[in-house]
């Protein structure tokens, strides 16, 4: 049940995550509702919008963090 106090219509938000398969460029969102959102301030930081872009910014998925396609499964082998 999402809120719709004050609070939440000022300061909340719906945060997108999105899973992209490197094999067969199938998307997978997830949708989070938020309040407030963690951003790492460093000394090389400049600005509010180099932490916004730090957060933002594509990570790939390897190893045991190896994103699974469910569009692949079946796929030959290799695709997975």
């Amino acid at each position: 049940m999402r809120r719709q106090t004050a609070i939440h219509r000022i300061f909340g938000g719906r945060f997108r995550s999105r899973v992209t398969c490197m094999s067969c460029h199938a998307n997978s969102d997830t949708y989070d509702d938020f309040l407030d959102l963690s951003l790492e301030v460093t000394q090389r930081t400049d600005s509010l919008k180099d932490c916004f872009n730090a957060f933002r910014r594509v990570d790939y998925l390897r190893g045991k963090n190896k994103y699974k396609c469910e569009s692949c499964v079946g796929a030959a082998p290799g695709r997975r």
